[in-house]
């Protein structure tokens, strides 16, 4: 039983691909894309107030946001259009929404396949 022990938290980081710890405070790139082409790169350093965020719209500082102990939320609101990264830092899940303010519709890209890893 007590080797078990030993193996859960060598369970915990492989269950986030690439091997970053989310659950510690280390920053982290997040790199996710989507079935139809669509892509971004965050670098999120938990302590600090902003995380960088590239992808084919440009580089955008999105506000961070601490949900709880276990969930990360990235906003920004450029004009009439605001998205939203989630990130689940116990499941290393990532959900990202759009939404054009001017009319109500949602932007939402579709499913994401993230990986992860420490700076």
């Amino acid at each position: 039983m007590r080797k078990l022990l030993l193996l859960l938290p060598a369970l915990a980081l492989a269950s986030c691909s690439g091997g970053h710890d989310l659950t510690s405070n280390e920053p982290f790139r997040v790199t996710c894309a989507t079935q139809k082409g669509w892509s971004f790169t965050a670098d999120v350093r938990p302590e600090m107030p902003q995380a960088t965020v590239e992808s084919n719209l440009g580089q955008i500082a999105f506000d961070l946001n601490v949900i709880s102990p276990t969930m990360f939320r990235l906003d920004v609101v450029k004009g009439s259009y605001g998205y939203s990264i989630v990130i689940i830092r116990e499941s290393g899940r990532v959900h990202f929404g759009g939404l054009n303010l001017s009319n109500g519709e949602s932007l939402g890209p579709g499913k994401l396949k993230c990986t992860f890893k420490s700076l």
